[in-house]
């Protein structure tokens, strides 16, 4: 496959302004800011004329999107496999002050880094979470080829989206809000994908 991918993460929340845990918090709105900053997105995005526009179907992500396609007379499509990770949650709402500091959270941790199948009984595994990345991948794969495809999603898909196309290990902190980086087809290495920071 020949695809070509575009990868922004949603504009600042209203729970990332407030330093609190999101996860699976589905209502969750942008601010003012982050509206400004996926407006600032929408060129990259009409030089990159996408075929397909894909995203999670939580609120900060469908506005995100719905901004980035708003010129383009594209439809949207949403995709529950690339929501976001969840750790815990009946965590999600706290701030993550107040979360970091659970013996849930600190457990996690701690389990999660050694044990990539551990989760909390509220959450998800780091394997449960890269299968249903994996699979999004797949079927994108299998059904498109030679496309320019926008994923509209959260800072964990992008990071391992990105692993998994180029081999390339983002840390949390270089994946920030409106964060868009490039993939695009290579047969001179070991990954199908290259990986580049768009802005």
């Amino acid at each position: 496959m020949r695809n070509r991918y575009l990868i922004i993460r949603h504009g600042e929340s209203v729970f990332n302004r407030e330093l609190r845990y999101q996860g699976w918090s589905k209502n969750v709105s942008l601010t003012d800011e982050g509206i400004t900053h996926v407006e600032t997105r929408k060129k990259i995005v009409k030089k990159f004329n996408p075929d397909i526009i894909v995203a999670s179907p939580y609120l900060r992500t469908r506005q995100s999107a719905v901004i980035l396609a708003r010129d383009l007379k594209k439809t949207i499509l949403y995709s529950k496999l690339i929501i976001d990770f969840r750790r815990s949650e009946s965590n999600e709402g706290k701030l993550q002050k107040d979360f970091e500091d659970t013996k849930e959270y600190k457990e996690w941790l701690e389990k999660a880094e050694k044990d990539w199948d551990f989760r909390l009984p509220d959450g998800e595994s780091y394997n449960g979470f890269n299968g249903r990345i994996k699979e999004f991948i797949a079927i994108l794969e299998a059904n498109y080829d030679n496309k320019n495809i926008l994923v509209v999603t959260h800072g964990d898909v992008v990071r391992t989206i990105v692993r998994e196309l180029s081999g390339v290990e983002l840390c949390r902190e270089d994946v920030l809000n409106t964060f868009v980086c490039e993939l695009s087809p290579s047969g001179k290495t070991d990954y199908k994908y290259i990986y580049q920071i768009i802005y």
